[in-house]
């Protein structure tokens, strides 16, 4: 069902707003350029629709029931692009420009750290990125306050007077489009739904229910439709109203409306105005990986997988379709019915004395053109991401493990600026975070400290009498490589490369300065990571009779002797293409047999 062509109840405005009779006031001129923005916001709302339909494929309700997605190309490039850019939750590294204020900050990375796992950040940014391969991804940071009807009801994961981080959703927001840069904007907002029991405590007793339709004021599909086909809207277990927060850099307001009843902006009024305390950038963060220049909306990184995902889908239901339709039968000519039949009955090598002539035919199956066709378009595809097949580690690329290393650094290299967007992203966001911390006057916090030089590991009380300082007495960084994930055997092979390259070629200097390697904590550490606690059996203490067989020296000498003549061979070895060039020539063998065929 298009939602989009059919028109909305209660709402006549599926156009663009007029422009006659404009409000001179400056509420006024506010709400009609939001209401002009979210016109403007239709087509890559649509879009965006579009590719998280692919994205779900047609086991998700009922929402594709007609098309089959056996090759989910734009959930797999989703799922490769999330874990490479943000897998984990960032660590913040706070850094003084003081070292006096080195305790002080120390103090504050942990509290930072401490309220990213209270407020479940990892997951937060998780959506976030999730959201910006469809488009811009949208986080807006703020403080609950304390005894607030309007921000108690909020969300019942908020505690009073901590900061929250929400991911916003592209449907329930709205910013300036006719700025071509985030830092131009003068406005920039989101949509939430209250109780209408709140707003009643706050003398606003005629808000009109939102009935929660699956389409906006505009008419055009919510991504959230997805799961929500049912055109009549349902009454929610609350009463809810709409409310829109829109901040406005130029005033440092926090505008709030209360939206009509169609979700938008037709007759919304201002219900609340606040001043803006909070840092200078707002409370708004987006994270756009693509953008096109003197443009504000963010080309989506997998848009230009679409079309390949619709083609490669189509390609592979086709052949499954042919497969489906494959068979196999045996004729005969005249009476040759008794042969026939001796012939199906017969047991695989034996021998049979026929009449007439019984042949095998086979008909339909897999086209070999159009297989070629389908893996070419595979390859295409993952050349089209960046190489997915290494980034994602889907497949081998080339014959040798070296070649294989170098690929995966390029690859990751073309993917290297969207880790550092996402940086940036999260480092303007804990700095914000930052300056809640700092500010906030009351709570304290409970961290866990380890002793320099020690692996003792005590609880530490943090609050106000331990912070000092502003934030702009600290640098806010971030842990290097705490957003990426490394895997239990990743983790074996870099300690593993560690111990080759640098701990045991520095043994004797290690021993000048009075250190050693202790091997049974490196074997007790793989056999954890690798889940191996038989590995730990392996490594024993020696009897004394082997340590006195150890400490005497070697017959004949101190070392044994090496023999006075050495001979090296280096030997060449051709190996057939089983990478991405293999892979194209045995897709062209296919093609060029289908058209022999065909001749």
């Amino acid at each position: 069902m298009d939602l989009s062509k059919r028109k909305m109840p209660g709402s006549s405005r599926l156009a663009p707003p007029d422009a006659e009779g404009i409000e001179t006031d400056r509420a006024g001129r506010l709400r009609l350029a939001l209401h002009h923005s979210r016109y403007l916001m239709q087509p890559f709302r649509r879009q965006r629709t579009a590719m998280v339909r692919q994205f779900v494929g047609q086991e998700y309700g009922d929402v594709n029931q007609r098309r089959r997605t056996p090759v989910n190309l734009m959930r797999l490039a989703t799922t490769i692009y999330r874990r490479q850019v943000a897998a984990r939750a960032p660590q913040a590294l706070v850094v003084p420009y003081d070292d006096r204020l080195a305790p002080a900050a120390e103090d504050l990375g942990l509290e930072i750290n401490e309220l990213l796992r209270r407020i479940d950040f990892e997951t937060t940014l998780a959506q976030v990125v999730t959201q910006s391969m469809f488009g811009p991804g949208i986080l807006k940071v703020g403080i609950h306050p304390k005894g607030d009807a309007l921000r108690d009801a909020a969300g019942f994961r908020r505690d009073p007077g901590q900061p929250f981080a929400d991911c916003v959703d592209i449907d329930n927001a709205v910013w300036d489009m006719r700025a071509d840069s985030w830092d131009k904007v003068q406005f920039i907002g989101d949509s939430y739904e209250l109780p209408l029991d709140a707003l009643a405590e706050l003398g606003i007793e005629d808000a009109t229910p939102y009935r929660g339709l699956p389409i906006t004021e505009y008419g055009d599909e919510k991504a959230s439709s997805l799961q929500t086909q049912q055109w009549a809207a349902q009454r929610g277990y609350v009463d809810v109203a709409r409310l829109w927060d829109v901040w406005c850099p130029l005033d440092r307001k926090v505008v709030t409306f209360l939206a009509d009843d169609s979700g938008g902006f037709a007759s919304a009024r201002i219900v609340r105005v606040v001043d803006w305390k909070g840092p200078r950038f707002g409370p708004y963060h987006v994270l756009a990986f693509e953008t096109p220049p003197s443009n504000l909306m963010p080309v989506a990184p997998v848009a230009s997988l679409s079309d390949l995902h619709e083609i490669l889908n189509g390609a592979f239901v086709k052949l499954a379709n042919q497969v489906k339709r494959q068979k196999t039968v045996t004729t005969y000519q005249g009476d040759g019915q008794a042969d026939a039949e001796r012939v199906r009955d017969a047991n695989d090598g034996d021998i049979l004395r026929v009449e007439t002539e019984i042949d095998e035919h086979r008909f339909g199956g897999a086209d070999g053109p159009s297989l070629a066709f389908f893996m070419q378009a595979k390859d295409l595809a993952s050349w089209v991401g960046g190489n997915l097949d290494a980034i994602g580690g889907l497949s081998r690329v080339a014959n040798t493990v070296g070649q294989e290393s170098m690929i995966a650094r390029a690859s990751n290299m073309q993917i290297a600026d969207m880790q550092e967007t996402t940086m940036r992203f999260a480092r303007r966001v804990l700095e914000q975070i930052a300056v809640y911390v700092l500010e906030d006057p009351v709570t304290r916090t409970k961290v866990r400290k380890t002793v320099p030089g020690t692996d003792h590991v005590y609880v530490h009380e943090t609050g106000p009498d331990t912070r000092e300082g502003t934030i702009d007495d600290y640098q806010v960084c971030i842990e290097p490589y705490s957003m990426q994930s490394r895997t239990p055997s990743e983790r074996v092979a870099a300690m593993g490369e560690l111990m080759t390259n640098f701990v045991i070629p520095m043994a004797p200097q290690l021993a000048a300065q009075g250190k050693t390697v202790d091997f049974v904590q490196f074997v007790d550490l793989v056999s954890r990571y690798n889940n191996m606690p038989e590995l730990r059996q392996i490594v024993r203490d020696m009897t004394p009779q082997e340590k006195a067989s150890s400490a005497a020296p070697a017959p004949g000498g101190d070392r044994p002797l090496q023999s006075p003549v050495t001979v090296r061979r280096n030997v060449r070895e051709n190996v057939g293409g089983t990478g991405r060039a293999g892979q194209d020539s045995a897709a062209m063998d296919l093609l060029a047999m289908g058209r022999s065929n065909d001749a």
